[in-house]
């Protein structure tokens, strides 16, 4: 049976992947899938920022966000931080899912719309 955190990493995956087209699904760990979403990042901040900025919108990473982030540390690895905020937000949005799922089947099936 797989634990939480496998099921979690496995979920992130999924929610991620049709967006940037992971290789494999074997990705296991959460430093595997920081560091393949970084060295997918870093060509395109070079090479296709438009579709970058595209990525963001969609996983719904505030650009004021990454532009802080940015500023805030120009001596790190510009890569992994992005790759740091599409998956915290993405845990976000997974995190918030269950939540509401949670709280539904706490409510009475006649109270249910």
């Amino acid at each position: 049976m797989p634990s939480e955190k496998d099921i979690l990493l496995e979920t992130l995956v999924k929610e991620i992947d049709p967006r940037l087209s992971f290789p494999s699904k074997n990705l296991i760990s959460y430093q595997q899938i920081l560091e393949w979403i970084a060295a997918f990042i870093r060509p395109l901040l070079d090479k296709d920022f438009n579709q970058l900025i595209n990525i963001l919108y969609r996983i719904d990473v505030p650009e004021q966000k990454v532009t802080d982030m940015l500023n805030a540390h120009p001596d790190k690895d510009a890569g992994y931080m992005i790759a740091s905020l599409i998956l915290e937000r993405t845990l976000q949005k997974i995190q918030t899912r269950q939540q509401l799922n949670s709280r539904d089947k706490n409510i009475p099936d006649e109270d249910k719309w």
